[in-house]
């Protein structure tokens, strides 16, 4: 979905969603994240202060896929999530592009050649 960000909890709440997340794996911000296709992951640890960007819970936190490829531009693999309007948390109201979630279940993982194909399909 384009635009702004803020219109997608006003989507009705059983609203599927899909975007994206980079792994990233040991790192401090982001501990060892080792996601399965088809497992639903839940968090309990996300800022829900909309005023806050990228604050506390980023392994909650999902974006587009163009904003995954620009700001890891060293990770190799990404996961593409699902999750309804209602497990949206918080959307900052200075996003660059990403959001925090409560929960999500796992579509795909790419590497980030594929993300960079299928990006480009998305284009154009």
């Amino acid at each position: 979905m384009k635009g702004n960000p803020e219109i997608r909890k006003q989507l009705p709440p059983d609203t599927i969603l899909r975007f994206w997340k980079p792994v990233i794996k040991d790192s401090y911000f982001y501990p060892n994240q080792d996601y399965e296709v088809g497992k639903t992951y839940e968090f309990d640890d996300y800022e829900t202060d909309e005023r806050i960007n990228n604050g506390k819970g980023k392994k909650s936190n999902v974006g587009t896929l163009l904003w995954c490829l620009q700001n890891h531009r060293d990770v190799e693999e990404f996961i593409e999530v699902e999750f309804q309007v209602k497990d949206i948390i918080a959307i900052p109201y200075a996003t660059t592009g990403n959001f925090g979630i409560r929960r999500f279940k796992v579509i795909r993982k790419v590497k980030r050649e594929e993300a960079e194909k299928i990006l480009k399909k998305e284009v154009i």
